[in-house]
């Protein structure tokens, strides 16, 4: 019997639509955006719920049905997510610590090359049309 799972704010993980969240189980179901009305429904019998950065305090989590056994925040914190809340209706809360460790460097570098260089002058002209 394969899992049920919600991903229920994909837009705020697949903005590139490269994700295949069909990997996550054999029973997964995707949306893009979702109310807290419409999350309490669409999270109905799963056993998993993946979202990104939603908050998922006490008064939310007391709705949760009980086959929800895990909350995957797509990222590296949490801190949107009461763990006390989850802890007492026995729903363990996991991150993925390294979600952007690599695109970090990558921006950092990416800015430190653009400041010492005219690249926002060159950048302003060209949206100007100079």
């Amino acid at each position: 019997m394969s899992e049920r799972v919600v991903v229920v704010n994909a837009s705020k993980m697949n903005y590139d639509h490269a994700l295949d969240f069909s990997v996550l189980s054999k029973d997964v179901q995707v949306y893009d955006d979702s109310t807290n009305e419409e999350l309490i429904e669409r999270i109905q019998g799963a056993r998993v719920v993946v979202t990104k950065e939603l908050p998922v305090g006490a008064d939310l989590l007391s709705q949760f049905p009980d086959t929800v056994k895990l909350i995957v925040e797509a990222g590296t914190g949490y801190n949107n997510i009461d763990l006390n809340a989850a802890k007492e209706r026995g729903i363990t809360v996991c991150n993925i610590p390294a979600y952007s460790t690599e695109r970090v460097a990558h921006t950092v570098i990416m800015m430190i090359l653009n400041f010492a260089s005219t690249m926002q002058k060159q950048i302003s002209m060209l949206a100007k049309g100079d």
